[in-house]
C-alpha cells in the first residue's frame, strides 16, 4: 500500500516468505504473488510489498488478534474515504471480504501507492497547514459515526505506570553492566515520574467526550504529500478509536513537530492547530483540556520502555531518543508552549 521511495529495496531486510500466506492470496484474489521485500517502519503491524511481476501489491499482517477489532479497522477506513478523506483502501477478495485470516493471522491487501512522507520535526508550513486541515475534515466526519468500533480512549493511570516503571526498573539493575539505552531509559522514567507522581488531574475532571471516532495514529508517518506539500493519502487506521478529537490534534502535535524540539519546529506546529482549528472550532475551555490531556498521556506513556524490559522487543527502541526529547522539552516549556499555540 504505502511506501515512499521504494524504500523497501533497502538491504536491510533480507527475503523471506517464512509465514506469508501467499497461497491464500492466490485463493482469495486470484493473484499469483511473490515477495518483494519486507517493508521497513511498522510498530502495530508487518508490512509486505508483493508482485506479480508487472504490479506490487501491499501486504498488512495486523498485530491485532481480535476479528471484531480487525474489522473495526476496515469499516472506519471506509467510513472515512466516503466523507471525502484520502484514505488507501484495501482490495476486495473474489467473495467481498476486505480481509482474511489464515492461520490465526489477519492481513489485508492493498495497492501498492507511492508516495512522499516528510520526517518528524521537518515539516514545512504548507504541510503542517495541510496536516492539521485535513484532520480537521476526518474529525468532522469522525463526530457523525456510528460504526461499531470497539476501542475508546484509555485515560492515564498513575498506579499502573508507576508498577511498571518499578517493574522495568528492576530489570535493569539485574544487569551486570548498562548500555547506554539502560541509561536513556532511566532518564525517561525519572522525567515521567516527576510529572505524574505530582499529578492530581483525572481524565474525567477535564469533561471531555469520546464521542469522535478518530484516526487513532495521526502523524506524519502515516500520510503521504505531493509535490506541493499537500496531503495526498493518510493510511493505517489499526488504532482507531472513538476519544475527544482535540486529543488526537495534540498527540500528533508532540510526535510530529516536537520530537524534534525547537523554536523553529514549535512555529510551524502552530500553523498545525491554527490550520485545525481554523476548519473545526472548539470553545476555549475544550481546547485547553484538550492540550493537558495529551500531554499527560504523553507522560504516562511506558510502552516502548515496556516492549524492550518486559516484552522483550527491540521493535520500539529507536523511538525512545526522540520521545526523550520532546518530554523534556516539553515538561521545561509546557506554559510557553502552551500560550504559544493557543
Amino acid at each position: 500500500m504505502q511506501n515512499s521511495n521504494d524504500e523497501y529495496l533497502r538491504p536491510e531486510h533480507p527475503l523471506t516468505v517464512m509465514d506469508l500466506p501467499l497461497a491464500a492470496v492466490t485463493r482469495l484474489y486470484g493473484l499469483e504473488l511473490s515477495l518483494l521485500e519486507k517493508i521497513p517502519g511498522g510498530y502495530l503491524s508487518e508490512n509486505y510489498a508483493l508482485t506479480n511481476g508487472a504490479t506490487k501489491y501491499f501486504l498488512k499482517k495486523h498485530r491485532l488478534t481480535d476479528r471484531k477489532e480487525v474489522e473495526g479497522v476496515y469499516l472506519a477506513e471506509r467510513f472515512f474515504a466516503e466523507g471525502g478523506i484520502p484514505v488507501i483502501l484495501p482490495l476486495a477478495t473474489k467473495e467481498g471480504a476486505y480481509f482474511f485470516e489464515e492461520n490465526t493471522k489477519y492481513y489485508a491487501l492493498y495497492p501498492f501507492v507511492s508516495g512522499h512522507h516528510i520526517e518528524r520535526g521537518k515539516l514545512s508550513e504548507t504541510a503542517a497547514a495541510s496536516l492539521g486541515a485535513t484532520l480537521a475534515v476526518l474529525h468532522k466526519r469522525g463526530k457523525d459515526s456510528t460504526l461499531s468500533v470497539r476501542e475508546h480512549f484509555n485515560a492515564w493511570d498513575k498506579e499502573k505506570f508507576l508498577a511498571k516503571a518499578a517493574a522495568i526498573e528492576s530489570e535493569i539493575t539485574k544487569k551486570s553492566s548498562s548500555s547506554d539505552f539502560d541509561g536513556l531509559v532511566l532518564k525517561s522514567l525519572a522525567l515521567k515520574k516527576g510529572i505524574v507522581q505530582n499529578n492530581t488531574i483525572t481524565y474525567e475532571q477535564l469533561s471531555l467526550q469520546d464521542d469522535h471516532l478518530i484516526h487513532g495514529d495521526y502523524f506524519c508517518d502515516n500520510v503521504f504529500f505531493d509535490k506541493n506539500d499537500h496531503i495526498s493519502y493518510v493510511f493505517d487506521f489499526e488504532k482507531t478509536q472513538y476519544a475527544p478529537p482535540l486529543y488526537e490534534l495534540f498527540r500528533s502535535l508532540f510526535v510530529s513537530f516536537l520530537s524534534i524540539p525547537s523554536q523553529e519546529n514549535l512555529s510551524i506546529a502552530k500553523k498545525y492547530v491554527d490550520a485545525y482549528l481554523g476548519a473545526y472550532q472548539f470553545p476555549k475551555s475544550v481546547v485547553r483540556s484538550s492540550f493537558t490531556a495529551a500531554y499527560l498521556k504523553q507522560m504516562h506513556s511506558i510502552w516502548i520502555e515496556e516492549e524492550h524490559y518486559l516484552k522483550h522487543s527491540n521493535r520500539t527502541d529507536d523511538l525512545l531518543p526522540s520521545q526523550y526529547a520532546c518530554n523534556e522539552y516539553c515538561v521545561t516549556n509546557r506554559a510557553a508552549i502552551e500560550a504559544f499555540l493557543l
